[in-house]
């Protein structure tokens, strides 16, 4: 397996996103919005690395998880599609989610400027 990351500017995602992968051929592709701070890039490749693998491993498609997601924008609903019960991929969200938490504490990344950070990019659309 190959894989391609990249940070990217938030309106060049696929669909409205702060971070997102899909399978090209036999490349893992990987985009993360473009924070000011590295450390923010680093942590949503993370998150989005695990989840990914999590997913392939455990055989639930990549376009079922687009298709939760964008079902979950368009009905307005707040906060992450992972962590609704009834997203396909929630116990991979969830661990995700840990293993980004524990590395953002061991980069010195305060969690809830972290997220503050998040909300004021999905905010604004893009830096």
């Amino acid at each position: 397996m190959k894989i391609e990351a990249r940070s990217i500017a938030q309106n060049e995602h696929r669909y409205p996103t702060l971070g997102d992968y899909w399978e090209e051929g036999d490349t893992l592709q990987v985009r993360t919005t473009r924070f000011p701070d590295w450390r923010h890039d680093f942590l949503i490749l993370l998150h989005e690395m695990v989840e990914a693998v999590l997913c392939l491993h455990r055989g639930i498609p990549e376009p079922s998880i687009k298709k939760f997601d964008e079902a979950f924008e368009a009905a307005g609903m707040i906060g992450e599609p992972g962590d609704q019960v009834s997203a396909p991929y929630y116990e991979e969200h969830q661990f995700a989610q840990a293993m980004e938490m524990m590395m953002a504490q061991e980069l010195g990344v305060n969690w809830r400027e972290y997220e503050l950070e998040q909300d004021r990019v999905w905010k604004e659309g893009q830096l």
